[in-house]
């Protein structure tokens, strides 16, 4: 059989479009693990900060949770990987802010001034409905760690249904500062001050 350049070529490109197809994530997921053991301790502390100061940013989605991911993977112990392990040990827990409050003990013994404590407390709060034992840890957090945008969207949400829509707006303003590519509470705000604007009006008519 006769071998000629057009057969060779129609070859390679079968065994070209084979490699493509066959399990790309399990190539991605090997290519990663590789990165990752091949990073020293000096490139993960570095690497360490680069996802907490994205964290500090990015308030949900696929990107903020494979972030944790690779915290986790890098640095199990710190304090952003325990606090997410604790919110995954809990999100399904008939009595998630009891789950929350008792995890929380073991983190204290070894991130006693981290802020993510009264985060956490602050967010097993607002489940409860305790929305002014929220602020006063969300107040916490924010003390220790001001640019951590969560604390700001959160605490807007406790004053929303606090009707604090003078704090509830400066909330959201400061969210915004820190993470202003988020388009949905851009107009969370402005509904918010249409609310605030509405609720004016009526307490002119009645005055």
């Amino acid at each position: 059989m006769k071998i000629t350049k057009k057969t060779i070529l129609y070859a390679l490109v079968i065994i070209g479009l084979w490699s493509c197809s066959s399990t790309p994530q399990v190539k991605e997921e090997v290519a990663i693990e590789k990165s990752k053991q091949a990073l020293t301790e000096e490139e993960k502390q570095e690497r360490y900060q680069e996802i907490v100061y994205k964290l500090n940013t990015i308030p949900s989605g696929d990107q903020r949770d494979k972030l944790f991911e690779e915290i986790q993977s890098i640095a199990p112990d710190s304090e952003y990987a325990m606090y997410n392990q604790i919110m995954n040990d809990c999100r399904d827990e008939k009595f998630y802010s009891n789950c929350i409050f008792e995890k929380l003990n073991e983190f204290e013994k070894k991130h006693s001034k981290s802020f993510l404590i009264p985060f956490a407390k602050a967010s097993a709060l607002y489940e409860e409905k305790k929305y002014k034992k929220a602020i006063s840890q969300f107040n916490k957090a924010a003390s220790l760690n001001s640019e951590y945008s969560k604390i700001y969207l959160w605490r807007y949400e406790c004053k929303k249904f606090l009707s604090d829509l003078d704090g509830a707006i400066a909330d959201m303003q400061e969210y915004l500062k820190r993470s202003p590519e988020d388009g949905m509470n851009w107009f969370n705000l402005g509904v918010s001050k249409q609310q605030k604007e509405h609720k004016a009006k009526l307490d002119e008519r009645e005055s």
